[in-house]
């Protein structure tokens, strides 16, 4: 993602529905015992899988994002994994979640009751800007729950109905592109960041006191969403695509739906292959200041690859689940994805504690290949932390606090 990895936070409507006649009872948060494994574990592939894109961003200016300063053989090579095999993948699969959760919620909580979703979101736009003034720049959250508000508006459309629309936001970034590059040819400037800028994002991060590391992160954050128009359409098509999976009930009967995973399975991965690694050697080449043919290929493949691997791990983990669905392997990543919104933030706080000045101040003295070992102990920490913490606990701690928040007291 040209930004940050996003994050699907409607998490307890991912859980298994049971369409009670009690209207008092709809509104309350879905317990335990009624969650639906599978979504879990995607939920928690998902959070996992975005880290390591992030991390890029946490350790180094936007700048080196788009034109890392690594040539070494390792930092290479880690850009190449982190590339190939996280980057848009994990976002988008968090996307269709969304999209599936929203379509639970209205199936369970039904018309009368919107209201609560949309206090939810709400409530969930308020925590994302939260994140972004107290620990990270990259949050995703804030638009999710704008997003999130217009998606509501499809919510009495039949599966088939939500198709066409998601296509036509799927192809949307492409053409986006395509019209940017047609501007460029009649005036194409450098975009380049002047060296002193960068300089004084290094600085600010790396040594910089608690004001003027959240300057820089607000101006940041600008400079981001400055760019959103072209990532947000591909959101929203997921969006929409996840809630026709969830109106059909993709991941409650899946014996059902078992051969449209193995196509969707097949579908992704033959073309998912030569496209993610064109895009990738691409990124390589092309001039991330410039908006050039070849920069508009890369950035267009990007998109589409992303959508094919996310189609392909979706589809092997719902089907390796099906066949093992028996098996405790699977409770380490369903454990984190019971507290997504809270292993989210956790990563800001952890990630900028290890590369900001009110830590160990590693900020823009790392290459890729130290943030993605970085990015696995981070991952195993939180496993072993989502774990104890279920130990006592029903939910994540800002998954509680949302609840209470969202739902009048009655989320406990």
């Amino acid at each position: 993602m040209s930004c940050s990895e996003g994050l699907p936070i409607a998490t307890e409507g991912c859980a298994r529905i049971a369409l009670v006649t009690d209207p008092a009872h709809r509104l309350l948060p879905i317990g335990t015992t009624d969650r639906i494994e599978v979504l879990d574990i995607l939920r928690g592939i998902a959070i996992l899988g975005i880290l390591p894109v992030n991390m890029l961003f946490f350790a180094s200016p936007l700048e080196w994002v788009a034109d890392p300063p690594w040539r070494g053989v390792r930092d290479s090579g880690a850009l190449f994994l982190i590339h190939f095999f996280f980057s848009a993948k994990f976002y988008t699969i968090f996307s269709l979640l969304f999209g599936v959760g929203i379509a639970m919620q209205v199936e369970r909580l039904q018309e009368g009751s919107v209201s609560v979703i949309n206090r939810r979101l709400v409530v969930l736009f308020v925590i994302g800007y939260l994140h972004i003034g107290l620990f990270w720049y990259g949050d995703i959250l804030h638009w999710y729950a704008i997003l999130g508000l217009l998606l509501l508006r499809f919510r009495t459309k039949d599966a088939e109905d939500l198709v066409p629309p998601a296509i036509a936001f799927l192809g949307l970034p492409v053409a986006i592109v395509v019209i940017s590059l047609a501007m460029a040819s009649f005036n194409s400037p450098s975009s380049a960041t002047p060296a002193w800028m960068t300089d004084s994002s290094v600085a600010a991060y790396q040594s910089g006191d608690l004001v003027l590391i959240a300057s820089q992160r607000w101006k940041d954050y600008l400079v981001l969403e400055s760019g959103s128009f072209v990532y947000l359409p591909h959101v929203f098509s997921m969006f929409l695509f996840g809630m026709a999976l969830g109106k059909i009930g993709a991941f409650r009967e899946v014996d059902r739906h078992r051969n449209s995973f193995r196509k969707a399975l097949s579908w992704g991965l033959i073309p998912g292959v030569p496209i993610n690694l064109a895009w990738v050697v691409g990124s390589f080449w092309a001039d991330p200041n410039t908006m050039t043919p070849l920069t508009a290929l890369v950035t267009s493949l990007r998109f589409l690859g992303g959508f094919a691997f996310a189609s392909v791990y979706v589809s092997a983990i719902v089907l390796i689940h099906r066949a093992t669905e028996s098996s405790r392997g699977w409770i380490a990543v369903a454990n984190v994805g019971r507290t997504s919104l809270s292993n989210y933030i956790l990563q800001s706080v952890v990630c900028t504690t290890i590369y900001y000045g009110y830590g160990f101040g590693l900020f823009g003295t790392r290459g890729p290949a130290f943030g993605l070992s970085l990015a696995f102990g981070v991952l195993a920490f939180q496993m072993l932390a989502s774990f104890l913490w279920l130990k006592r606990f029903q939910q994540g701690p800002i998954e509680w606090v949302w609840r209470k928040v969202a739902y009048g007291g009655q989320g406990s």
